[in-house]
């Protein structure tokens, strides 16, 4: 007979033999990056680029621009970069990541009194506890900075308990709520419900599709017409051609984001 001890692994109680528990090389990896990525943060190795949120018949008008972390080192900002995030993400380590970025951001926003800037957290970080206490005390004690910020809540993962006072908290200040890639994971119209946000970025496999042919054009128009009943901003990501920004313009989407319109 065998069974599992406290640790996951496989006991023979006949033999008082324990195998170990199975882990694929993938979980391996993923782990080691997440490492990887906090070893990086403690190191001051991590830092922030900007990619706009543009109007789409007038690019030189911005609606803000989300700040999205990068390796100091360029050349190590591959998959592994993006792989470390939702590891971290996947085992609850998270919040020290959205906590630098948040507060890189305040800071930004303190420094360039003409910026608005957008930062992305993770759900598992919408928790209002002693954590955010360093990010709302610096926001509180600079008055123009709560209206030039919006916080992006990423679908990668579930909203938990607790989540209306950490929205409430943000809101109350005036900080704006956008909920990213719409469509994909947890973004979805319960979410919308949820956290009833000021912005609403639908994910850019909608735009991905709809270069494949008019019935992907036509599913996008229609969850487009869908979102605008729940009020907001829309934003389309993934926007790289002139096709694209056609397809915002048919759906009637008057913002886009992408590297057709901002590196």
């Amino acid at each position: 007979m065998s069974m599992k001890n406290g640790n996951g692994a496989v006991s023979d109680c006949h033999h008082n033999t324990v195998i170990p528990a199975t882990v694929s090389e993938a979980e391996v990896m993923e782990s080691e990056e997440a490492e990887r990525l906090l070893a990086d943060l403690s190191a001051g190795r991590l830092t922030l680029v900007q990619q706009g949120i543009h109007q789409r018949d007038n690019p030189q008008h911005t609606l803000y621009h989300e700040c999205l972390l990068r390796r100091c080192s360029g050349e190590l900002n591959g998959p592994s970069l993006f792989i470390g995030i939702a590891a971290a993400e996947r085992l609850g380590r998270i919040r020290p990541i959205d906590h630098f970025v948040a507060l890189t951001v305040a800071q930004w926003l303190i420094d360039q009194p003409e910026a608005r800037l957008g930062v992305n957290i993770s759900a598992n970080s919408a928790v209002l506890d002693d954590q955010w206490g360093e990010f709302f005390t610096l926001v509180d004690a600079h008055a123009g900075v709560a209206p030039r910020l919006v916080v992006e809540v990423t679908e990668t993962a579930a909203l938990p308990v607790g989540y209306g006072s950490f929205i409430e908290a943000l809101r109350s200040r005036g900080i704006k709520i956008a909920l990213d890639d719409y469509g994909v994971g947890h973004s979805t119209q319960e979410r919308l419900t949820q956290i009833r946000p000021d912005i609403v970025k639908i994910n850019g496999h909608y735009t991905r599709n709809a270069r494949q042919g008019e019935p992907a054009a036509i599913e996008l128009r229609g969850v487009a017409q869908d979102l605008r009943a729940f009020g907001g901003v829309l934003v389309l990501e993934g926007i790289e051609t002139e096709f694209d920004r056609n397809t915002a313009y048919m759906a009637g989407i008057s913002w886009i984001q992408g590297f057709g319109v901002s590196q």
